[in-house]
């Protein structure tokens, strides 16, 4: 099983790469989030977290092969199922196909949410900390924000009122701040935080840069990226205590 994390993980930087690079049905996946201008989604830097989230998966993967972990048989599986949506939802997003999208990253979500419950936590060594904990921690954060995003735009491709997505968006980011607190109570997480964070900077980012600026979402925004920071800073500083 731990040779088909390598397999895995490849066909999903394979399926990436020719997302963009062919492109998969004459569109690359950032002119498609464009079809839908959504309110939530982070300015177009903001993804360039994934490149830091497959250097870190590569580097679990590659851990896999050489050393045992901790609960290794149930999260190895859950990681092919997280590549097999991964791709999964390449083809869906590429094709317009929005609704099947959001079904698909909803399965996607609930496979990293089985793998944090499974994370390496009692007398946990450093290099399952940074070799699976954080990886999968990142990879969750980015996930729940891709997982709104994504609603976001079906319900855009829905014809959606526009008139009622700013108040959307905000109320999106309050469930986005349960989550947070939720997940600081399972495993106190700076990792999974920090992810949030960079989404929130780029949501601000991107409202900023709209020719309206919606005050309303940056203020929002803002006051939940507070919000997480005082909720780490508190949680790290239980597990010192």
């Amino acid at each position: 099983m731990k040779y088909l994390n390598i397999i895995g993980l490849g066909g999903v930087l394979y399926i990436n790469y020719l997302a963009n690079a062919q492109p998969i049905n004459g569109l690359t996946t950032g002119e498609i989030s464009n079809l839908y201008p959504s309110l939530f989604t982070p300015a177009g830097i903001t993804f360039s977290i994934w490149g830091l989230i497959y250097l870190l998966l590569l580097s679990f993967a590659i851990y896999s092969l050489v050393r045992h972990y901790q609960n290794e048989t149930t999260i190895n599986p859950l990681f092919l199922l997280t590549c097999v949506c991964n791709i999964s939802w390449i083809f869906a997003w590429h094709y317009l196909q929005t609704g099947l999208s959001v079904l698909i990253m909803i399965v996607f979500l609930i496979c990293l949410i089985a793998i944090f419950r499974k994370l390496p936590r009692p007398n946990r060594s450093s290099s399952e900390f940074w070799l699976v904990v954080v990886p999968f921690s990142v990879y969750l954060g980015w996930i729940c924000i891709a997982t709104v995003a994504n609603i976001s735009a079906y319900l855009i491709d829905l014809g959606f009122n526009p008139s009622y997505a700013p108040y959307i968006t905000s109320v999106m980011i309050g469930i986005l701040l349960v989550v947070v607190f939720m997940i600081q109570q399972v495993e106190r997480n700076w990792a999974y935080s920090l992810t949030v964070l960079w989404a929130l900077g780029g949501i601000i980012l991107a409202r900023n840069n709209d020719p309206e600026p919606n005050a309303l979402i940056i203020t929002t925004a803002a006051a939940a990226m507070i919000l997480v920071s005082v909720l780490t800073v508190r949680a790290q500083s239980a597990s010192i205590a």
